[in-house]
């Protein structure tokens, strides 16, 4: 056998090996998992240690700075992207407010057109499925927008309502979402 017959498909081999060993090399925001115990709560931050920002950017996570997206972008808009087309996708998102020394990791998950938010803050992550994820704001400033990442079962919920229900002075209890994250963007 004559090793000059087959150069050709020996550097074709060797140039999809290297190929296949730099697209391994690269970390992905989509290695969480959909698990839960027998309660029904969710396990994605058993085993997580809270990291620094450096961390959760090198791990390709959506970082929120003090309110800034920092981070992910282009991820947050792979997701919405990916669950408006019925694709069962995850994200998640570190956000950290240093003046507070508050920092979380939130899971996202879309599966069986439904949204699932998990915070590692919470005592709790229990399993419910909302119809909507709503990417909000107010498209009428030029400038730095508020927004507000919302979790709803209503198809009517807007920006101008979210941004009343927090600067009115009446709590409601009872409203028809939930905020993920706000910021500024």
């Amino acid at each position: 056998m004559n090793i000059r017959n087959h150069k050709p498909i020996f550097l074709y081999v060797v140039f999809l090996l290297i190929l296949s060993l730099t697209g391994c090399s690269k970390k992905s925001n989509n290695n969480i998992e959909f698990n839960f115990n027998s309660n029904n709560e969710y396990l994605g931050f058993k085993d997580l240690a809270f990291s620094s920002i450096k961390d959760a950017k090198e791990s390709y996570f959506v970082v929120f700075e003090n309110g800034y997206l920092t981070n992910g972008q282009e991820s947050w808009n792979n997701f919405l992207a990916q669950s408006s087309t019925n694709i069962d996708t995850q994200i998640r998102i570190y956000n950290v407010i240093a003046e507070k020394d508050y920092h979380e990791y939130i899971d996202i998950f879309y599966r069986d057109s439904l949204y699932y938010v998990f915070s590692s803050n919470d005592k709790i992550n229990k399993s419910t499925g909302y119809k909507y994820l709503y990417d909000l704001n107010d498209a009428s400033l030029n400038d730095l927008k508020t927004f507000f990442i919302v979790i709803s079962n209503s198809s009517d919920i807007t920006y101008t309502k979210v941004m009343n229900d927090q600067l009115s002075s009446i709590y409601i209890n009872n409203k028809d979402y939930k905020i993920v994250v706000w910021g500024i963007r």
